[in-house]
């Protein structure tokens, strides 16, 4: 069988034992293995646990939103008027963890036009996956960079840059009722 578990997101560095046994169904009793005592070893794994910042840096733009009841989207850096057809995009979004999170959710950073059509994304785990969400810390802020590349073709009109969190196909809610947090309206 497989089992996901979760590293307890502030397990120091170092090495771990990976046991595995069995247990009674009623009893919580552990059940004794041939020869083997009640547990076995299945590997020894190297843990490099990653720095958690708990400071607030300056930012170009700050924000205050909420998404659920456990993650703030603090604020960016980065020019939003450098967003036309054929560029690239880089931003920084720095979001802090209001508590602790069960779900690894994914950020998106989606360039919409008034249709809803997504004419250019990232869609990644946050710190290019070094800080998935189930890692974060209550109070800790995470710089997660972002590189939005528009295409060539981008027709003119009007456009929102919208960010946030996932799981799956379910966007975490804002507590304002919406699913994203709007960046930014563009003329291009």
């Amino acid at each position: 069988s497989q089992i996901a578990f979760l590293l307890a997101p502030d397990a120091p560095s170092g090495d771990y034992q990976l046991l595995a046994g069995w247990l009674r169904t009623r009893s919580k009793e552990r059940v004794p293995l041939v020869g083997k005592g009640d547990e076995a070893l299945l590997a020894t794994v190297t843990v490099t646990a990653r720095d958690h910042v708990m400071v607030v840096p300056r930012m170009q733009t700050v924000l205050d939103e909420r998404l659920g009841d456990d993650v703030q989207l603090l604020g960016y850096d980065g020019d939003l008027s450098v967003i036309r057809p054929g560029s690239s995009a880089e931003l920084t979004l720095y979001w802090r963890a209001l508590g602790r999170i069960d779900v690894s959710y994914s950020v998106f950073v989606h360039l919409v036009d008034e249709q809803g059509r997504i004419w250019a994304q990232d869609d990644h785990v946050p710190a290019k996956g070094d800080a998935p969400t189930t890692s974060w810390l209550p109070g800790e802020v995470i710089a997660d960079r972002v590189l939005l590349h528009v295409p060539a073709n981008l027709p003119g009109g009007r456009y929102t840059l919208l960010v946030g969190l996932y799981d799956g196909n379910v966007r975490m809610p804002l507590r304002n009722g919406r699913d994203a947090v709007r960046l930014g309206e563009l003329a291009l």
